[in-house]
């Protein structure tokens, strides 16, 4: 079961890549969330095999708060001391919640 499970988050995670490479966007996960502060940090292994470092991210720039391990496609300009910035941020609610699902999954049945 959970093999299956792999095997459609891998695809859900291929198209998805797939779907932000012809949109010219990235694919990552919510490292680190400050909802206080409203900001927070993506891996993205393309983005930090670019940039050196991961991508920062800012509530005003995402259609709908993101917690720490959503995953989310973004595009990304650059500040003035060249660091990665998430710009129109959107959640992938289905790899997302794929995801969490098999975390569960795993912890339940080892």
């Amino acid at each position: 079961q959970l093999q299956a499970l792999q095997a459609s988050i891998q695809q859900l995670e291929y198209s998805t890549r797939q779907a932000a490479t012809q949109a010219g966007a990235y694919i990552g996960e919510v490292i680190s969330w400050e909802s206080a502060k409203g900001f927070g940090f993506v891996s993205c292994p393309e983005a930090k095999a670019h940039f050196g470092k991961d991508v920062f991210i800012h509530k005003k720039f995402c259609s709908e708060l993101p917690a720490q391990n959503d995953v989310v496609m973004f595009t990304i300009e650059l500040n003035e001391a060249k660091q990665p910035q998430a710009r129109s941020a959107k959640k992938c609610s289905d790899l997302t919640q794929q995801r969490a699902y098999y975390k569960m999954m795993v912890a339940q049945h080892g």
